[in-house]
């Protein structure tokens, strides 16, 4: 009797839905993307800032910088901040930041803003264990590694993305605008208008 009362206890592990899981690996590689987008970019942005083509290579190098400062001194308050609130508020970062950098016409904000997109990309290592925590031990491995795909996806499809998203964009907008701005200007504006608006889709993943 004790056996079978044992067998049909109900599992206290939380225990997420496919879609979920989906959902959760499309955030992840939506917002690891953030990190290489500008890659393919970086002599059309620095043009748009004024930047020496020296300098050029701190666009990236201060996302990746800011990754680095969260995943040191961020990430691990995942052991003290509940991580569903610490997931969302990295994502706010990360679209503010985004919002910063399509606004920035000047160097220095939009290094700022770069670092605080890095920053805000942190919440990628916080996703991952959250989801682990959210399946039953037997599909755990399963979920992080769906969790993973889409984390690798993200990085690998993100410069190609930007490439084709920046030369659509710009034949589209620059045979309307053509005589009101230059198409670096329109590039760097809009190309993270679209960054913005996939941080928001991910912002709702989040939520979910």
């Amino acid at each position: 009797m004790n056996t079978t009362s044992t067998s049909q206890a109900p599992s206290t592990t939380p225990n997420a839905s496919k879609a979920l899981i989906l959902l959760l690996g499309l955030a992840v590689g939506v917002i690891a993307a953030n990190l290489y987008y500008a890659q393919p970019l970086i002599a059309l942005i620095a043009s748009s800032l004024g930047l020496d083509p020296a300098a050029a290579g701190l666009i990236v190098t201060l996302t990746q910088v800011g990754y680095g400062i969260g995943v040191l001194f961020i990430v691990p308050l995942g052991d003290l901040v509940e991580n569903r609130k610490l997931i969302l508020t990295l994502m706010v970062i990360a679209i503010l930041a985004l919002l910063g950098l399509a606004l920035s016409s000047h160097i220095l904000p939009y290094f700022l803003a770069a670092l605080a997109t890095g920053i805000g990309a942190c919440s990628v290592q916080i996703i991952v264990p959250y989801a682990a925590h959210l399946t039953p031990e037997a599909t755990r491995g399963r979920v992080v590694g769906s969790l993973m795909s889409g984390l690798m996806l993200g990085i690998m499809l993100s410069r190609p993305i930007a490439s084709i998203l920046t030369d659509l964009i710009d034949g589209a907008i620059i045979s309307a605008h053509a005589r009101l701005t230059s198409k670096s200007d329109l590039s760097s504006l809009y190309v993270c208008g679209v960054l913005l608006i996939l941080d928001g889709v991910a912002f709702v993943v989040g939520r979910s």
